[in-house]
């Protein structure tokens, strides 16, 4: 969200206001490339990893809402907790739930209502989370 206000859209106002583009920066000759790992899928689902936790806790996986798509219901486990569903907005539970729910990456997130799931669940970057169905 940020990124589209403070970088993209002025670089985009740049260009059509005619600056050319190697006025916007320096030209990167070796970018960095990484590559994340895949969901697998399981006899029962998929199983996926937390590979990122935001500012507020939310613990973001590699398992993306096009993966979920061909699943019935789920429960996502991870951790030793079990949640039941995806949810559209958080303020569909109560506060202090632990949800489910895809974020704005279209990534499948694991959230505290008004709270912060890696604290709660102790939830690390790597952390196996599987989708059963």
């Amino acid at each position: 969200v940020f990124h589209g206000r403070d970088i993209f859209s002025p670089v985009g106002a740049h260009l059509a206001a005619g600056v050319p583009l190697e006025a916007l920066g320096t030209a990167i000759d070796d970018p960095v490339r990484f590559s994340l790992n895949r969901p697998e899928p399981t006899p029962s689902g998929l199983r996926g990893e937390i590979i990122f936790i935001d500012d507020f806790g939310n613990l973001h996986t590699n398992i993306l809402e096009t993966d979920l798509a061909a699943l019935p219901q789920t429960t996502v486990t991870l951790r030793g907790a079990r949640i039941e569903g995806i949810v559209k907005t958080f303020g569909s539970r109560p506060i202090g739930s632990l949800i489910a729910h895809i974020g704005t990456e279209h990534d499948l997130c694991i959230a505290v209502v008004n709270g912060n799931a890696a604290v709660q669940l102790g939830g690390q970057v790597g952390d196996i989370v599987e989708i059963v169905t």
